[in-house]
């Protein structure tokens, strides 16, 4: 079908006289167009200004816009404003960068200086007005109202009408009155041009030849232009008039349209607006150049034009069309349009060295601004184009190689093969070349012109490219990458890598081989056999790469369906995951004549001598410098457009966020007018994650959720290719913390849990001192109880034994006995409400006791109480008449049935904190391993338990048991704990 399609061409060709014409080149490209529904509420721009920030100022239906190049907002008046800020005609900006915004009428009052962008405007109070070229009227410039009065009555003599503040109408003036500076005015009337020196108030009259003359204001510079294209530049330094030549400016077309011609200055250059057309005027000395920057569609008309800081970027204001942006072309295009059929589409071109283009069409010559086509039958189905070291050109078609002179005018040979179809050429060894022939063979010509054939392996399937270094054949096959090397006259095929859908390869001269894969993007495999994947541009362009091109200034060039894409080689040379690659796409948006290209031929690319480069599109052939095209991205600082959080907007200067928002937003932007996927952001948080993340095409960021604290979100931006050369913005960001972590939220709460916590601990310990005192109440009640036990169990058994004397020993002798009764009786209750007594009241109230007991049964024991030095018998306490029931228990049962004298010894010591009292006698013992339970013995356990609650000892000890010393008795031990009585 390819061939029968090229063949139809090739007839109609023959039947059709055709002239291909060379595409127009100016000096800027239009790519976009931004009208209501856009951002303008209406498509009226009558004035535009540049503020510091490189953003642009427009007026757009009597309100103020402020453009950034990527979204824009309209300025709102404050609330209760003055009809001020809703009438605006006139912006200016002087030479020291000030800003001017004009209301309503041109008086002084009704002038404003722009600060802060737009959001502030100061009326002037005094002085001249400050304007420039385009401020007011073009027709009608004025400097002061003061100098506009003297002017009009010197010349006129004060015959014109004045308004009611003494101020001629500039409407009756509009097209003989032009005012340059303080010094000059030029006034035009028919054939007279008037020049007005203000300072001495004189009028020189200057003649023109005959004709109908149309006059621009330029800077401090005014030209006359008549209908026979004669031009004159009138200065204010110059007395006389000069003739001038006016090239590339159509006075035709100026002359028949007045109306619709005017004059703009900025701070570096002046304009002609003639219809649709904006003419830039380059020179004055001697000659006055119309440059054509810019031709719009018909039917526009242009209120004002301005550049860019560097001039890359050309905006034109227009009254019915809204805003036009173009840009700086380093891109032509040659384009061949042959009727309805088009021939743009090649596989392979050939630039020569006269500059003639050898195409699949043909041969084209250029001759002014058109090419001749000189069609030869013989390149009609050529597939590809090849010009070696020593100048000769080859084609290849169908089965048929065919060497040329070095501007095709002579064939000088043609060579045969089998298999046909050959195409993708490539240099093998100095003037040795390589192709493919029918997608299964390599063709090897030498420098005799000698060609041989290599059938590759069928199992590689199709060859779909190949590229050579190193002296080394890489071929892309339907198998994968496949290297093949000539060795003893043949050629030795090896299956390197198993990379499919292999669209283009290139081998560079470091012998790393760059695979196009279709529609997965590029892939290095590097000498080593390493692969790796790199990664592609935001818009996935480089996912069909049709073929790589690497100039002499480093950069790879790789033209894709979707644009021409720029990158610096040494970033994929030096490519490992997780690096960023800048890329930048060169497309119909940024001025690319073209963004579809096509082919995978070799070669794919043509350089001339002169260091131009041509590559087929669907539009033809473009060309251009690399060398000219510089660091193409923004030069602008980033900075944010909006910051919302959770919809709202809020100031990105201030940001204290509550705990519980959802989403922080923003829109970041930098005043750019290309393709926005150049524009090449990355952020991170370095308390979250230190590792770059890039932004997508539309340069927003969302945050979701964040732990309260301190944030720091940084940006940069790349302006260019070098990564060490990027803008740098950082934003603060605080998350306050929860209300119930907040500082005076904790106070609170400590405040509250320790008012609690008191509350609670005091009222523990009144529950637990009223406890205590309770127990303590309990504790010496009970004491008392075991003592009132105690009490008539002793009284009980004195008075037994006194009855027993009574009848043994008489009246006299008891009567002394009742006497030590009753002084021991009296003892006990005198003190029968102390239930803790010291250790010597206890003593002495035992030593009573033992005496008393010695009157009633004289010379039946004795008795001794030692007591340690150490023994501190006032501080300790002990139970009230704690050894009574021991002593009697000796007594009564320990002597009851000896024969000998009975003896209590009672030993109190201490250890450390402890109390030690032991009470031993030399009776009976306890018979059978059975305690003598006694009643007494069984009160003084009670009391130790309670004395043991009272004193909060952690243990009292008592014991009995039959001594061990070798003397026949019973041994009674109490240890407890020191308690010394508060």
């Amino acid at each position: 079908m390819l061939y029968i399609a090229r063949f139809f061409i090739c007839f109609q060709l023959l039947v059709v006289n055709v002239k291909p014409l060379l595409a127009q080149r100016q000096s800027y490209t239009l790519i976009k167009r931004y009208t209501v529904g856009d951002f303008l509420p209406q498509n009226i721009i009558t004035g535009m200004a540049e503020d510091s920030s490189g953003n642009l100022i427009l007026i757009n239906g009597f309100k103020l816009v402020l453009f950034d190049g990527f979204r824009s907002f309209i300025w709102k008046p404050p609330e209760n404003a003055d009809k001020k800020y809703q009438a605006f005609v006139g912006l200016g900006k002087t030479k020291a960068g000030i800003t001017y915004a004009l209301c309503e009428a041109a008086q002084l009052s009704n002038i404003y200086q722009l600060k802060n962008g737009i959001d502030e405007l100061e009326p002037l109070s005094s002085g001249v007005i400050p304007i420039c070229a385009s401020i007011q009227s073009p027709r009608s410039l004025l400097t002061s109202p003061a100098f506009f009065t003297r002017i009009t009555t010197t010349l006129f003599r004060g015959k014109l009408p004045v308004n009611t503040n003494g101020y001629i109408n500039p409407e009756i003036l509009r097209n003989i009155f032009f005012v340059v500076n303080e010094d000059f005015a030029f006034a035009l009337q028919q054939r007279i041009v008037y020049r007005i020196n203000s300072k001495t108030e004189t009028i020189e009259a200057i003649q023109l030849p005959a004709g109908n003359w149309q006059a621009f204001l330029l800077s401090n510079s005014l030209i006359l232009i008549n209908d026979k294209r004669q031009c004159y530049l009138l200065d204010n330094l110059t007395k006389g008039i000069g003739m001038i030549t006016a090239t590339h400016l159509p006075v035709a077309a100026l002359l028949q349209s007045a109306k619709r011609a005017y004059s703009f200055s900025d701070e570096n250059n002046d304009f002609i607006v003639i219809e649709n057309a904006v003419y830039r005027v380059n020179e004055y000395n001697g000659k006055a150049i119309f440059e054509l920057l810019l031709q719009l569609p018909p039917d526009v008309f242009i209120t004002s034009v301005r550049f860019n800081k560097d001039a890359s970027i050309l905006f034109v204001a227009t009254l019915n069309a809204g805003l036009f942006i173009a840009t700086k072309s380093v891109f032509s295009t040659y384009s061949f349009p042959h009727n309805n059929i088009s021939t743009n589409i090649f596989y392979s071109h050939l630039r020569l060295k006269n500059g003639n283009i050898l195409t699949t069409d043909g041969l084209f010559i250029p001759e002014g601004n058109s090419f001749q086509n000189k069609r030869f039958t013989t390149f009609v189905t050529a597939n590809s184009f090849y010009k070696n070291e020593s100048g000769f050109v080859f084609t290849l078609q169908d089965d048929t190689l065919s060497k040329w002179t070095a501007d095709v005018s002579a064939r000088l040979k043609v060579i045969e093969f089998k298999g046909g179809g050959g195409y993708s050429f490539v240099r093998y060894k100095n003037d040795c070349l390589a192709f493919i022939a029918r997608d299964t063979s390599i063709m090897i010509l030498d420098d005799k012109d000698s060609l041989f054939q290599f059938s590759a392996l069928t199992r590689y399937g199709a060859f779909i490219s190949l590229s050579v270094s190193n002296e080394k054949i890489w071929i892309g096959t339907d198998s994968g990458l496949v290297s093949a090397q000539l060795v003893g006259g043949g050629l030795h095929y090896k299956l390197v890598h198993s990379i499919r859908k292999i669209k283009t390869i290139y081998a560079d001269k470091n012998n790393v081989v760059w695979i196009g894969v279709r529609g997965q993007g590029i892939v290095r495999y590097d000498p080593s056999g390493k692969v790796t994947a790199i990664p592609v541009d935001k818009r996935k362009s480089l996912y069909d790469v049709h073929n790589f091109y690497e100039d002499n200034f480093g950069f790879f060039w790789l033209p894709t369906n979707n644009g021409l894409i720029q990158v610096l080689k040494k970033d994929l040379d030096e490519y490992v995951p997780g690096n960023v690659v800048f890329y930048y796409r060169h497309s119909i948006s940024t001025g690319l004549p073209e963004s579809e290209f096509n082919s995978s031929s070799n070669p794919y690319i043509n350089l001339s001598a002169e260091g131009e480069l041509t590559f087929p599109s669907m539009r033809g052939l473009i060309s251009f410098y690399p060398g000219k095209i510089k660091a193409p991205s923004p030069l602008y600082p980033l900075r944010v457009k909006e910051c919302t959080v959770d919809g709202n907007a809020v100031d990105v200067n201030h940001l204290i966020l509550p705990y519980n928002f959802s989403k922080l937003s923003f829109a970041f932007t930098s005043p750019y007018f290309g393709a926005p996927e150049n524009l090449l952001v990355d952020y991170r948080i370095p308390e979250l994650d230190t590792s770059w993340q890039s932004l997508d095409l539309s340069s927003n960021l969302d945050i979701n959720r964040l732990p309260f604290g301190t944030y720091t979100i940084e940006l940069r931006k790349y302006n260019g290719f070098n990564d060490s050369k990027y803008d740098l913005l950082s934003i603060r960001v605080v998350v306050r913390k929860p209300w119930y972590l907040q500082s005076w939220f904790l106070l609170i709460l400590i405040f509250l849990v320790s008012l609690i916590i008191y509350l609670v601990t005091l009222w523990w310990y009144n529950q637990k001192l009223e406890k205590s005192k309770l127990n303590n109440l309990i504790i010496e009640s009970e004491l008392k109880r075991i003592r009132t036990q105690i009490n008539p169990h002793f009284i009980q058994n004195t008075f037994n034994t006194l009855a027993f004397q009574l009848r043994l020993n008489g009246v006299e002798k008891a009567v002394d006995s009742i006497r030590h009764v009753s002084a021991y009786i009296l003892n006990v209750l005198e003190n029968s409400d102390q239930t803790i007594s010291s250790l010597e009241d206890v003593l002495i109230d035992t030593e009573n006791y033992l005496q008393m007991q010695q009157f009633v049964h004289p010379d039946h024991f004795t008795y001794l109480i030692h007591v340690d030095d150490n023994v501190d018998t006032i501080g300790v306490f002990l139970p009230a008449m704690l050894l009574q029931p021991i002593v009697e228990n000796s007594i009564k049962h320990g002597f009851k049935n000896i024969t000998y004298s009975g003896f209590i010894l009672v030993k109190v010591s201490q250890q450390e904190a402890k109390l030690e009292i032991e009470v031993l006698d030399n009776g009976s013992g306890i018979l059978n391993d059975k305690v003598n339970r006694s009643f007494g013995l069984e009160l003084t356990q009670k009391m130790l338990y309670f004395y043991k609650i009272k004193s909060k000892a952690s243990s009292v000890k008592i014991s009995l048991e039959n001594r061990k010393d070798g003397i026949s008795g019973v041994s009674c031990k109490i240890i407890l704990p020191l308690f010394v009585k508060s």
